[in-house]
């Protein structure tokens, strides 16, 4: 579904309607840039921390065209009765199916001026290379810019809403406590609005544009109190020209002496000040119910997605990686889970088998899977990757070719992929969604109808280096001392950076993030270090380290 500001208030609608019988969301970003200079780029000696100052660099530089976001849901948990004809026969079929519902948002800053303390207008840089890049891949620019739904970071939004406040706040009669009081030339400015009104004196009903600076617009009102002291005589302010960018336009009326009608107009007031920041907040909301919903959110190289969005529509960027990793555990949900894609495909068995040794960009594993999957149906073998399904009004993507670089697409096959290397690992994804973050259970091996030699994975939630939120997640990476078990997963709790060092390179050849040499004789070996055709690489494996 693509989603500009025409129709993003059916998109909320229907996104919030969806989101509780979410199993699990994908998430995808395009940005204006990802470079700021070649001393920012990526070099083979960065360590996690550094890493990370320069992603925080570029995030806090550009800004982003396009969040793509998908909604994967079991076939077997329609999210309402509208829905759930589309969906019946798949759910008697199996609960492998999924139903995926891609979300393409368009999002562009808009200007707010509410004078005298509320102006917010971000700056937005635009790197040629990447416009250029994006633009190649049918990205709208026209559409994103005359078009783009609004945003705000927390602290934006709450600015605007103390201005809104404070403008319901000011009284409708009498002098104001602290202001300026109006002079003679204000007063005779207020006998000429009475002259050149309807009535020739503003009375009850009558309205007047206000000229002028914000500080004079006040002393006109008191000036035109003094003049009627019984009538409710208020300043009404609407969004100006241009999108809102120019001085909004500002209202004098006169409510009349009846208290019923000033209480009338606050609440008409108080409700277009909601609609107000409602708009501007924008995608803030979508942002806001991603993080309430406690869903797991799987991204592909997901660092600079998880930074783009964190400053733009949060707050911006603490200076190190260990204050990032405390603040967005804070921030989400109780119980969080980040997967990413990448990481699996490097450091799980399942992962290194379809990877075998190639790049793992998001496009080669697809392409990857889908060839894995049409020679199994040649040897009449079932599936590994669950049948995916969107129903109408999200079936943009079905039967159309490759849009690769486009948000909500990216964001469907980040998705599949996840959904394929769960089904990989032998059970169901459904179980794996459900379980407790700290896991338990045993462990699953691949059966002999999978490909490739067998499989450990945890039957716990830690599987495939998922990144908690919760506090209490600092202790469920124990490993049962075997060497043979899965690798220790990594948490936003236990200041682990090696997923946040993976998720921010394309190839992991060029080393680690830990000091060079065996890891800690303490720890056991992970089991993705080796496998049967020898080491996966030159470079030493990954290790854990603090900060």
């Amino acid at each position: 579904m693509e989603v500009d500001a025409g129709n993003f208030e059916e998109a909320l609608a229907l996104f919030l309607e969806c989101l509780p019988t979410t199993s699990f969301i994908s998430l995808d970003l395009e940005m204006t840039g990802i470079n700021v200079g070649a001393e920012h780029d990526d070099k083979s000696h960065d360590t996690a921390e550094h890493r990370y100052t320069k992603k925080r660099r570029a995030a806090a530089s550009y800004g982003i065209i396009q969040v793509g976001l998908c909604l994967f849901q079991h076939a077997s948990t329609p999210s309402s009765a509208r829905m759930a004809s589309s969906s019946a026969g798949r759910a008697q079929a199996g609960g492998r199916e999924l139903t995926a519902r891609p979300f393409n948002f368009f999002i562009f800053p808009r200007p707010i001026n509410e004078p005298p303390d509320c102006y917010i207008s971000p700056k937005v840089s635009l790197d040629a290379d990447a416009m250029h890049f994006v633009r190649c891949s049918g990205v709208d620019f026209g559409r994103w810019m005359s078009s783009g739904i609004p945003y705000l970071d927390r602290q934006g939004e709450d600015q605007l809403r103390a201005a809104l406040a404070r403008r319901l706040e000011a009284p409708a009669a009498g002098p104001e406590k602290g202001k300026a009081q109006p002079d003679e030339v204000v007063r005779r400015e207020a006998k000429g609005i009475e002259e050149v009104s309807s009535d020739k004196c503003f009375g009850p009903g009558a309205s007047y544009c206000m000229r002028g600076k914000p500080g004079r617009h006040t002393l006109l009102v008191q000036a035109m109190r003094e003049r009627r002291p019984k009538d409710h005589i208020v300043l009404e302010r609407r969004p100006g020209p241009l999108g809102g960018c120019r001085l909004p336009v500002v209202t004098m009326r006169n409510l009349g002496p009846d208290p019923a009608a000033l209480e009338a107009w606050r609440r008409q007031e108080a409700q277009e000040a909601e609609r107000f920041a409602l708009e501007h907040a924008g995608f803030r909301r979508v942002w806001q119910a991603l993080l309430r919903s406690g869903r797991p959110l799987v991204l592909h190289n997901g660092l600079l997605d998880l930074l783009f969005a964190y400053h733009w529509l949060e707050e911006p960027l603490p200076e190190s990686l260990d204050e990032f990793k405390g603040v967005l555990r804070r921030t989400l949900a109780p119980g969080t889970r980040i997967y990413d894609t990448k990481w699996i495909a490097h450091n799980t068995d399942i992962g290194v088998q379809l990877q075998h040794g190639q790049r793992t960009g998001l496009e080669v594993l697809m392409n990857l899977v889908e060839e894995q999957q049409e020679e199994r149906v040649r040897q009449q073998q079932p599936s590994l990757l669950p049948q995916v399904t969107c129903p109408e009004g999200f079936d943009r993507y079905e039967g159309s070719s490759p849009s690769y670089h486009e948000a909500a697409y990216d964001a469907l096959c980040t998705g599949k992929l996840f959904a394929y290397f769960c089904r990989a690992g032998d059970f169901s994804l459904c179980q794996e969604l459900a379980a407790p973050p700290n896991g338990g259970g045993g462990r699953a091996q691949r059966t002999s109808g999978s490909t490739g030699g067998p499989v450990h994975c945890s039957a716990g939630a830690n599987r495939f280096g998922a990144l908690h939120s919760s506090e209490e997640s600092s202790d469920s990476n124990g490993d049962s001392g075997e060497a043979s078990g899965p690798p220790a997963i990594p948490t936003l709790a236990d200041a682990d950076n090696k997923v946040f060092l993976m998720m921010s390179k394309e190839d992991l050849s060029w080393g680690s993030a830990a000091p060079k040499g065996p890891p800690p004789a303490a720890a056991p070996v992970p089991s993705y270090a080796t496998n049967a055709r020898g080491p996966l690489s030159t470079a030493p494996p990954l290790v854990a380290t603090a900060g």
